[in-house]
């Protein structure tokens, strides 16, 4: 991911990676080795100009599922217009978005949760 390229020039230059940079060196990775390597990751789109408007969102996003939560204007879970709910592993192309299936409310609930838990460990930066 992009985000770690930045860890990754660091730490071939000997240099710390600053407390908050998000994203991890890649030395590991390029040595085989991927042990305790990331599982998910959170994005966010926090810019909606015009005329080419994309509201905001945030998601999570791991090997099997993947969750979107759009904002209409601010960012707070009180004002989330949609969100989606694929399962990637099945539904590639996601076409089938289960928001609203009952037997993945467990699951919904649990990355909203991962939402709100990522968004207050990176207020601020």
């Amino acid at each position: 991911m992009n985000i770690d390229l930045a860890p990754t020039i660091l730490t071939w230059a000997d240099v710390a990676v600053p407390y908050g940079m998000q994203g991890k060196p890649l030395q590991q990775l390029l040595k085989g080795d991927k042990s305790n390597w990331r599982e998910e990751f959170f994005y966010e789109h926090s810019y909606d100009a015009t005329p080419a408007y994309i509201p905001k969102s945030v998601g999570v996003v791991t090997p099997s599922w993947k969750y979107i939560r759009y904002y209409n204007g601010i960012s707070s879970k009180n004002n989330v217009a949609y969100e989606e709910l694929f399962d990637v592993s099945s539904d590639p192309k996601e076409k089938n978005n289960m928001v609203r299936e009952r037997e993945q409310r467990g699951r919904l609930d649990s990355y909203r949760k991962k939402v709100m838990s990522y968004e207050q460990q990176l207020k601020g930066f």
